[in-house]
């Protein structure tokens, strides 16, 4: 397959929206978008207010929220969020952060591993330094954990790998170090003890 007169690189994550459309995360394409109705392909690629394009970054996550937003790791320059149809996007990205940005509006890391919505107003983001907690709705983030986290504290440390939720909505969090449990009732982490 060709973009443009480019090769397509790599697809590396994809996730459906509610309109039957498949998002793919690409190597060197940015975010795509095939139409399974019309068998057409399509390209996200310039940002909102900079000459930025996410075709410079390398798109290993997607994610397709309840709203119909799609989530982006623009690797390793932060977040992008894509409104479909308008096929705008912003985000958090390391380039628009200043010194003078309050903490809210700011990742811990900017190199984005993984995407859990833990309910609408609270999409956890997995970074290299720990785990912010976005409200998508205002664009802020109003959590964070494992953030400069000391390796002494827990036996892993503070980069999060993935992220997950099983059927019992119980959130496990992977580290290179092993496996965490949240705990909703402490605000805490425990680590997953594994016996040989």
């Amino acid at each position: 397959e060709r973009i443009g007169s480019q090769p397509l690189s790599a697809v590396y994550s994809i996730g459906a929206d509610q309109r039957g459309r498949l998002w793919l995360g690409t190597q060197r394409n940015g975010v795509l978008y095939f139409d399974r109705r019309s068998r057409l392909f399509g390209q996200v690629n310039d940002f909102t207010n900079t000459d930025e394009h996410l075709a410079d970054y390398e798109i290993s996550k997607i994610y397709v929220d309840p709203m119909g937003l799609i989530w982006a790791n623009a690797d390793p320059n932060g977040l992008a969020r894509i409104v479909p149809d308008v096929f705008l996007f912003g985000g958090l990205t390391k380039r628009q952060m200043v010194e003078s940005m309050p903490a809210n509006q700011k990742l811990s890391s900017y190199t984005i591993r993984g995407f859990l919505e833990e309910r609408f107003d609270r999409l956890w983001i997995a970074t290299e330094n720990g785990i912010n907690v976005l409200d998508p709705r205002t664009n802020q983030i109003v959590q964070r954990y494992l953030v400069n986290q000391s390796r002494s504290t827990l036996p892993m440390h503070h980069t999060v790998k993935s992220l997950y939720r099983d059927p019992q909505r119980r959130i496990w969090v992977g580290t290179p170090g092993g496996v965490l449990a949240y705990q909703p009732g402490s605000d805490s982490f425990e680590p997953i003890r594994f016996e040989s």
